[in-house]
């Protein structure tokens, strides 16, 4: 295994503990064996498969290039805006069966609200669905 792959496995790693998520939670949301998953985040596999740490690294916010990662912070916020994102879908599902469809500029200001609370609740909050 190179360095590159090493230090992503470690960030992986890294990321799944700061989203309190557990290797059988990571192998639930990306169909990857748990065994599989814990092997990968531990370091213990030598040959990882690539599109099994594409799968992980998405779940757990990472970018997709080799030499470009996420901070932390911009992990929160790609998870909040996620979520809020989500939130609005629905509501604008239900207003919209309702016959009370929502402005784009309402949903807007609504996304961000919604966003905002998000970020300002608890952190393993952030990673339930």
């Amino acid at each position: 295994m190179d360095d590159k792959t090493k230090t992503l496995i470690k960030l992986l790693s890294y990321r799944r503990m700061l989203a309190g998520l557990t290797t059988a939670e990571i192998a639930r949301r990306t169909g990857i064996s748990q065994p599989t998953v814990y092997r990968i985040l531990s370091g213990q596999s030598q040959h990882v498969q690539l599109d099994h740490i594409i799968k992980i690294g998405r779940l757990l916010g990472c970018s997709l290039q080799w030499d470009a990662v996420l901070s932390e912070e911009d992990l929160i916020t790609a998870q909040a805006d996620r979520k809020a994102e989500k939130a609005v879908r629905m509501l604008q599902g239900t207003s919209g069966l309702e016959g009370q469809g929502l402005s784009p500029k309402e949903l807007d200001r609504i996304r961000k609200k919604t966003k905002r609370k998000i970020l300002s609740g608890s952190d393993r909050k952030i990673w339930r669905e």
